[in-house]
């Protein structure tokens, strides 16, 4: 990958690759996706949350969270969609931190 990697490659691209961080121990590697994807439904939850009324967010604290993913489908929400678009722009995000935080450590060396 070239020093100014591409939108899609951004997007696409092995995150750790893309971070740098293809070093990290295969462990490692796999406790950060689990947070990572751990953080992307959380963030996916909070937002259908904020969109239900009263009742239905009454009604979802309820029932098991094995029901959680039909309920919200009946609904009406795409819940797959907005995991992936959450999932890009948390890819994103990352990226940005991350590329912003190498850049002020070089400029402090």
């Amino acid at each position: 990958m070239n020093s100014t990697p591409t939108v899609q490659e951004l997007v696409e691209g092995d995150i750790f690759e893309v971070l740098g961080m293809q070093e990290l121990s295969d462990e490692d590697k796999k406790s950060l996706v689990t947070q990572m994807l751990e953080t992307v439904q959380a963030r996916v939850y909070t937002k259908i949350y904020q969109q239900l009324d009263e009742e239905e967010q009454q009604e979802i604290n309820t029932i098991g969270s094995d029901r959680i993913l039909t309920y919200l489908m009946q609904k009406g929400f795409d819940v797959m969609t907005m995991v992936i678009e959450e999932g890009v722009r948390y890819r994103l995000e990352l990226i940005a931190v991350f590329k912003g935080a190498t850049q002020q450590w070089q400029q402090q060396s």
